[in-house]
């Protein structure tokens, strides 16, 4: 896997690692820590997947597994902005335990969609 994919998915994973360090906790972080980190994983997933397609496009062209890993990569994104839009800050904190659910959900997802890109891309090798 090239070495700048390979980081974006560190740097993601770290991000997640701080969002579900911050989810753990019985009650809600300071609102600008939690919203933080979540525009880092927002912006740093939305700039991987950019950097990641022009790879990918480049050894699959426009094959079905081309436009499959998109459809996937393109739920995964727009989940992601979703839970943004959906759970503000003042959300977050009059919901707590169901956005703790919500985000571990999506962390989960994201970490599967990471290690199946991993794998995908090795094999392109």
């Amino acid at each position: 896997m090239p070495t700048d994919l390979k980081q974006d998915h560190n740097r993601i994973r770290s991000l997640l690692s701080q969002l579900e360090a911050m989810v753990a906790h019985d009650h809600p972080p300071p609102v600008g820590d939690l919203a933080d980190v979540r525009r880092a994983l927002f912006t740093e997933h939305r700039e991987h997947v950019q950097r990641e397609d022009a790879f990918v496009q480049t050894r699959l062209g426009k094959s079905a597994l081309a436009h499959a890993r998109c459809c996937v990569i393109e739920s995964i994104d727009r989940k992601i902005a979703d839970q943004i839009r959906r759970w503000t800050g003042a959300e977050v904190h009059i919901g707590w335990n169901a956005y703790r659910a919500d985000t571990t959900l999506l962390a989960k997802q994201l970490r599967t969609q990471m290690n199946d890109e991993e794998a995908l891309i090795l094999s392109l090798f």
